[in-house]
């Protein structure tokens, strides 16, 4: 993906959220929330771990979008795309909206196995359209919160690289970048850890003097989704809920059943 420099922060969202951020030193995080291991670039590092994302996703279109799976049977048309459409038109914040996207518990940074999924704050006003963009901001906002450990230990970020089946949706991207404050970039390489073989590979043969020059002419983006400034005042709000609302239910979790 091209994260061989500090400040870059990737995303795969898959059936699980796996990040990974590229930092100068090896850091140690106090509270044990992100992992730190050798990066592939001698003298540098990577805080990355996984976490909740896409199975949610999955589940939703499982369950609610029949339809749309049969309609893409027919069509060619992608499933995840037809429901993902929907969100496009719901306000940002989902008119109050949320979720917690903790259906197989709280995974990084909370790492709470007792944790369960939430909607909450829905009306009569709420349609399936405002559960599926609920999803999507919420799988955001556990980037952003991920993002927030790894500036805690010190490392910036500077931009967001997204792959994965999440990348493929421009409504999401966008989301993200609103959320995070940060440019997110996807690539024209989907199958990401076949080119980074290939990028040492390069490296190794000598076809290039490092891999930070092989990764830079190997790595070509797709798309680059500015944040809007526009909107940060709604998703400040609704991330200030979000991780509230996390916080009050914790009592009542750890009451609850498996």
């Amino acid at each position: 993906m091209g994260n061989v420099l500090p400040g870059v922060f990737s995303e795969n969202t898959g059936a699980a959220l796996a990040i990974c951020a590229t930092v100068k030193q090896p850091t140690v995080d106090p509270k044990g929330q992100m992992p730190c291991h050798y990066h592939g670039v001698p003298g540098l590092y990577t805080s990355d771990t996984f976490t909740g994302g896409g199975i949610v996703f999955r589940w939703f279109r499982d369950e609610f979008g029949q339809l749309e799976r049969s309609v893409g049977q027919g069509s060619g048309e992608d499933a995840y795309d037809l429901v993902g459409r929907e969100a496009a038109h719901v306000p940002h914040g989902c008119e109050g909206l949320l979720m917690l996207l903790d259906l197989q518990g709280a995974m990084a940074p909370e790492c709470n196995p007792k944790a369960k999924g939430v909607f909450f704050g829905f009306t009569l006003r709420h349609s399936r359209s405002h559960f599926t963009r609920a999803i999507m901001e919420a799988v955001s906002f556990i980037v952003m919160r991920n993002i927030e450990v790894v500036e805690g230990m010190g490392a910036p970020v500077r931009e967001i690289r997204a792959l994965g089946g999440g990348a493929r949706s421009r409504v999401w991207k966008q989301i993200e970048a609103d959320i995070t404050r940060r440019p997110v970039l996807t690539t024209e390489n989907e199958d990401a850890a076949t080119l980074g073989a290939a990028i040492l590979a390069a490296k190794a043969v000598g076809l290039f003097s490092g891999i930070e020059a092989a990764a830079h002419e190997m790595v070509q983006v797709k798309e680059c989704f500015e944040p809007n400034a526009a909107n940060f005042p709604s998703y400040d709000l609704a991330y200030g809920a979000y991780l509230k609302l996390y916080e009050d239910l914790c009592p009542l979790f750890e009451m609850g059943g498996s």
